[in-house]
């Protein structure tokens, strides 16, 4: 196991860019920190072997210091191309800290199986799926912001569009709470202090009633309409505005997550541009510790 510093997070950048949508996340978590734009603070990058890396987990940094919640809390990125590799590393006592709640997001369907079936084995806690709706967890779009479609559209009288700030907080903690408010409220803070890209449509009270923002692992998410305003394009104008605002940016390739069973938000991004990742899943795992320290055990698997 070997803990990247930031001279060599090129090479990780490198070694994953080929591999979309694998490793999507890892990517951008990576590059970001690279170009010290949008980056998070407080995570690490832990790789198996260097320069040949097979396996990347990005995890909050080991003495805690800085880290801000990502959504919920203690949340967990991985990448891998070698199923045996990812099961040997993952349940080391010093890759993650298995005494936290943690969440993986967006893991491949083959790392969600490795937890779920070794995890539950090694009695260092409970691992379950998280956030599967009608069964089906989410999958994902990507943007290739170079060829964006034409999309034109007219704003109701006394709507404007703009861009979240600050005095949004509240309302945002609010209409998308992951579970955690304070933690909740710590993560959008943090998206919204350090001037993550996002667009808000505002209606004639100057309130957000639409919007969409730039997450640090290369995502388009938070999205949120209040449901009075709902079914009327909302949602395609402030993500067609949002891909617009990241092409003046200097990206390049982005992605967007959503539950494969929600037709209606997967067809207003395919119709800004969105591509469909075909038989491609992003599975969230939860992870809960055993609440008896004297049942934690490390077992090799």
């Amino acid at each position: 196991m070997i803990v990247l510093d930031e001279i060599q997070l090129p090479e990780l950048v490198k070694a994953v860019q080929d591999d979309f949508p694998r490793s999507l996340m890892i990517f951008h978590l990576a590059r970001n920190v690279i170009r010290n734009r949008y980056s998070w603070p407080g995570l690490e990058f832990v790789v198996d072997s260097f320069p040949d890396i097979s396996v990347c987990v990005c995890r909050p940094a080991i003495n805690g210091q800085n880290y801000i919640p990502i959504l919920n809390g203690y949340s967990v990125f991985t990448y891998s191309k070698n199923a045996e590799m990812f099961r040997k590393m993952i349940f080391q006592e010093t890759v993650v800290d298995w005494t936290q709640e943690i969440m993986f997001i967006g893991i491949s369907e083959l790392e969600s199986k490795i937890l779920l079936e070794y995890g539950n084995k090694a009695c260092i806690g409970k691992f379950k799926y998280y956030g599967l709706v009608d069964g089906f967890p989410p999958g994902a779009l990507y943007y290739n912001l170079d060829h964006l479609n034409t999309f034109s559209y007219t704003l109701p009288v006394g709507f404007q569009l703009g861009t979240l700030t600050e005095q949004h907080l509240e309302q945002l903690t609010s209409e998308r709470n992951y579970g955690n408010t304070e933690n909740t409220r710590k993560f959008f803070r943090q998206l919204l202090k350090h001037n993550h890209p996002s667009v808000a449509l505002f209606n004639e009270n100057n309130i957000p009633i639409s919007y969409v923002l730039y997450k640090t692992e290369g995502c388009i998410g938070g999205a949120y309409t209040n449901p009075e305003y709902r079914g009327q394009g909302f949602f395609k104008i402030v993500t067609f505005e949002l891909l617009k605002k990241l092409k003046e940016d200097g990206e390049v390739f982005i992605f967007g997550d959503t539950w494969i069973s929600n037709i209606p938000s997967q067809n207003a991004q395919i119709a800004v541009g969105g591509k469909k990742y075909e038989d491609y899943v992003a599975y969230w795992i939860s992870y809960t510790p055993s609440t008896n320290n004297s049942e934690i055990t490390y077992q090799s698997f």
